[in-house]
């Protein structure tokens, strides 16, 4: 029950209800915000919720009997690690699936050649460092381009236009096929204003 009232609460009222004078003391406490990982501590991150999407693939040639707005896949790479194994900047394997993609969809100029880009945003600040690994951005502008609104909906380099995975409640189960569905959207120009 306790846990259930603490989620209404601002991280400034629980850290008052806790004995701090400051959200910032709060959040950097071990006892009430212990880290889980190397960086990581438990509220750093939005609290995971359920959530799902799906994304139904096939042969180009039988979308038409799906869909009247298919949208051709010209390139997907996929990988995994363990965070432990992340040890260099920029990620050696993150660059070598962004370069493998853009081999398979044939983009040799990622600034001039891509409208819109999704980010795993997890944390926020990974949105900056993955846009300019990716080209998306040029080399240095990723934290300024993130802080003066050109990854917005409405900006001239929109990343994540559907607001991100945390604001869409981290699902664990759903995230990836949610930021794939907003990137359709985008290409059908189905997201009004966003």
């Amino acid at each position: 029950k306790e846990k259930a009232a603490n989620a209404e609460l601002s991280f400034e009222e629980e850290a008052k209800k806790a004995g701090f004078d400051s959200a910032v003391e709060y959040l950097n406490s071990r006892r009430y915000n212990p880290y889980f990982g190397s960086f990581f501590r438990l509220r750093y991150i939005g609290t995971p919720c359920d959530g799902a999407a799906c994304v139904i693939v096939c042969a180009s040639e039988l979308a038409e009997k799906y869909t009247k707005k298919a949208v051709r896949i010209t390139g997907m790479k996929t990988a995994t690690q363990m965070h432990k194994e992340v040890r260099t900047v920029p990620d050696p394997m993150m660059c070598g699936l962004i370069q493998d993609v853009y081999d398979q969809a044939g983009i040799t100029d990622p600034y001039n050649q891509i409208e819109y880009m999704g980010i795993h945003e997890v944390p926020a600040l990974y949105t900056a460092i993955a846009a300019e690994w990716a080209g998306y951005v040029k080399p240095g502008e990723g934290l300024p381009a993130m802080r003066d609104g050109r990854f917005a909906y409405d900006g001239d380099r929109p990343v994540s236009t559907h607001g991100g995975v945390v604001s869409n409640g981290h699902p664990l189960a759903g995230k990836y096929n949610i930021e794939i569905a907003e990137a359709i959207h985008q290409m059908r120009g189905e997201c009004g204003a966003r």
